[in-house]
């Protein structure tokens, strides 16, 4: 049932994001079934169905100058009033680490201060529940966030902050993000307006690594094993 159901999905004709995605579900469902349920009588059902060719990825970034709109948009919303104490500084830094680390969000907001090591953060845990020993910034986001923690001179405790000091959540970045590309794409076109997500900040630093230092580094910084993963970002 499973191979005459792989079989039509391939003559359906549907997205091919979606054939890849629906194929790899079929098979780890059915190679789990075989290892701690029981195995099948035939052998596996999804042997020899050839995997469908997936989709070659969009690159999702920004360029180097949307990148620079977008911290320009950042610094300028530091000296705005009514947003609270240093509220400004801490986004401008939060999204500057971003775009310089290449860190996904859920790994940048559960670092805190005592990793800090002057050039980046030590013993981060990453995607899967590994932990990397350290994880460089680049020196202009670096500055940054020096400002960012000489207004908040604590030695314990999140690296980012509420006004009341509780640990910035992944929905309170989103509205960072959202503010703040409001702001860059204020006096933009339509076909100008910047669509900015964390992951897109994840895309934009990995690229900008790839062009620098070659696409084997950029790798090795992502911390994905195989290199499809890797081309999807550069």
């Amino acid at each position: 049932m499973t191979r005459e159901f792989l079989k039509h999905l391939r003559k359906a004709q549907p997205a091919p994001a979606t054939v890849a995605r629906t194929y790899a579900s079929v098979r780890h469902f059915a190679r789990w079934i075989r290892h701690k349920v029981q195995p099948f009588s035939l052998g596996c059902p999804t042997d020899g169905i050839k995997p469908p060719q997936e989709p070659e990825a969009e690159w999702k970034g920004l360029s180097r100058t949307d990148e620079l709109r977008l911290l320009n948009a950042a610094k300028t919303l530091r000296v705005r009033p009514g947003r609270g104490t240093n509220q400004g500084v801490r986004d401008h830094a939060v999204i500057a680490v971003l775009l310089g680390s290449g860190l996904r969000v859920s790994e940048l907001l559960n670092i805190n201060r005592e990793q800090y090591r002057g050039r980046g953060f030590t013993d981060v845990v990453i995607k899967g529940g590994r932990v990397r020993e350290f994880v460089p910034v680049q020196a202009e986001a670096l500055q940054v966030l020096d400002e960012w923690l000489a207004l908040h001179p604590k030695k314990q405790g999140p690296l980012f902050t509420t006004r009341t000091g509780q640990r910035l959540t992944r929905y309170q970045l989103f509205l960072i993000l959202k503010r703040v590309a409001a702001q860059a794409n204020a006096h933009s076109r339509a076909s100008e307006q910047l669509k900015v997500s964390p992951h897109v900040l994840r895309h934009t630093f990995l690229r900008k690594l790839a062009e620098e230092k070659g696409l084997q580094y950029a790798k090795e910084a992502s911390r994905h094993r195989a290199d499809p993963y890797i081309c999807r970002y550069v």
